[in-house]
């Protein structure tokens, strides 16, 4: 058989890296009030100095992109500026595995529960992550995305109706409290540039992801 021209889809099969775009997974997995252990709020505190973390490749040391660093920082202040190392300490608090569980919530499946998870090393394909962040946008219950509405006969009866498929993921309080922070991040966090040098003014919420 012959490779059809335009048979294959960047956006539901090209896997790729994501990056920071995947830390308001890691956040919204600490901050959710269901899950077992520490409890946190975006007021609480994880270390954001240098070192060392232990892997079976051997160490890892994250660095900020910045090269700024901090005894202590808010999950707030972490997440609006995007630091490397204290996301890394939060993952570490939380359990990568436990990302990994949330990230299934949200759709992401095969992430590789590692230290490095929280920075995006794990690969997602990019319809993936864009249904993952609708979750926060729709109160927590993420709808998986579908190019196909409904199909109408010339009559106006309808032939086909496309299902959505409906999940809750996180609590509805968690979900707004995430859209907050993500609104953070674009008024004076990493993706000010969208304001600041492309003058977008409307209300918006979003993470960058370098990758």
């Amino acid at each position: 058989t012959h490779p059809v021209p335009g048979g294959f889809n960047r956006a539901f099969q090209a896997l790729r890296q994501p990056g920071s775009a995947i830390k308001p997974l890691v956040y919204a997995a600490a901050l959710d009030p269901g899950r077992e252990g520490k409890p946190f709020t975006p007021a609480s505190t994880v270390p954001d100095q240098i070192r060392e973390f232990a892997t079976p490749e051997g160490p890892w040391r994250p660095h900020n992109d910045d090269e700024e660093y901090h005894p202590q920082v808010t999950l707030a202040k972490a997440l609006a500026k995007s630091l490397n190392v204290a996301t890394a300490n939060l993952v570490e608090a939380i359990g990568p595995k436990v990302v990994t569980r949330y990230a299934e919530r949200f759709g992401l499946r095969g992430l590789k529960p590692v230290p490095s998870i929280g920075l995006g090393t794990s690969e997602v394909t990019l319809i993936g992550l864009a249904d993952a962040y609708t979750t926060f946008a729709n109160a927590g219950v993420r709808c998986d995305a579908s190019p196909l509405r409904a199909v109408i006969g010339p009559t106006g009866r309808p032939f086909y109706d496309a299902a959505v498929k409906s999940t809750r993921v996180i609590p509805e309080r968690t979900a707004a409290l995430m859209t907050g922070l993500l609104e953070d991040v674009v008024t004076f966090g990493v993706s000010n540039p969208l304001r600041k040098q492309y003058g977008f003014s409307r209300p918006v919420a979003g993470k960058t992801g370098t990758t």
